[in-house]
C-alpha cells in the first residue's frame, strides 16, 4: 500500500506504507523514511481528527472499505465526479437511485483533508 500526503502539504510525499514510521504528535502526522528524514504528511485543526485520520489508515490497510455516501440531489453529477476525483473503486447505486456509495480501492490512502475527518 501506498501513503500519500494531505493535499497542500509541501513537498507531496508518496511513500510505501510497509517501509515508512507514522507519528501523530498532536494536531501533525508525521512520517520517518530511511535516511529523508522526518516529513509532515497531514496537519489536521485537532488531535483528535488527527486521531481519526491515523485510523482509517488503519482501516484501510487491513482492507476495510472506507465509503462515502453521496446524496441524489440535483447536484448529483457533479458529487459524483467530485467522488471519482479521490481514485477509483467501486460504485454502488442504492436500490431506490437516490444515493449512491463510493469505495475507494485500498492500494493507495492519501490523507483526508481537515474537513473530511
Amino acid at each position: 500500500m501506498r501513503i500519500i500526503s494531505q493535499k497542500g502539504i509541501e513537498p507531496m510525499v508518496d511513500l510505501p506504507y510497509e517501509q515508512v514510521a507514522l507519528e501523530a504528535d498532536s494536531c501533525l502526522i508525521q512520517a520517518y523514511f530511511g535516511n529523508m528524514g522526518r516529513k509532515i504528511v497531514a496537519r489536521y485543526s485537532t488531535p483528535e481528527k488527527a486521531e481519526k485520520a491515523i485510523e482509517e489508515l488503519h482501516k484501510a490497510y487491513m482492507g476495510v472499505f472506507i465509503a462515502k455516501e453521496i446524496d441524489a440531489s440535483p447536484d448529483f453529477e457533479e458529487a459524483l465526479k467530485s467522488t471519482l476525483a479521490q481514485g477509483f473503486g467501486i460504485i454502488t447505486v442504492k436500490k431506490d437511485c437516490e444515493s449512491a456509495s463510493f469505495e475507494p480501492a485500498n492500494i493507495v490512502f492519501r490523507f483526508p483533508e481537515d474537513s473530511e475527518v
